[in-house]
């Protein structure tokens, strides 16, 4: 998962929130399975990967051309 405008929403080193547009992005699970304590810095650098790809900006164009009617409704 990697969010993207958090830092607008809550700047460093204040404690108050600023309304803004907040984007999550869900990728696909990371099979960790069968890894060990020693496979740590292995399993870091997918995980970053991972979150990169997300963040690439072919991808959030893709998640901001969901429709509004297509999501869930709120309470």
């Amino acid at each position: 998962m990697a969010l993207t405008g958090v830092y607008d929403l809550l700047p460093i080193h204040t404690r108050h929130l600023y309304p803004g547009a907040l984007t999550v992005s869900i990728g696909e699970p990371i099979e960790t399975k069968g890894m060990t304590v020693r496979q740590t810095d292995e399993l870091n650098g997918r995980l970053r990967a991972a979150i990169e790809g997300l963040l690439k900006p072919e991808r959030i164009l893709a998640c901001d051309s969901v429709e509004e009617d297509a999501l869930p409704a709120g309470d």
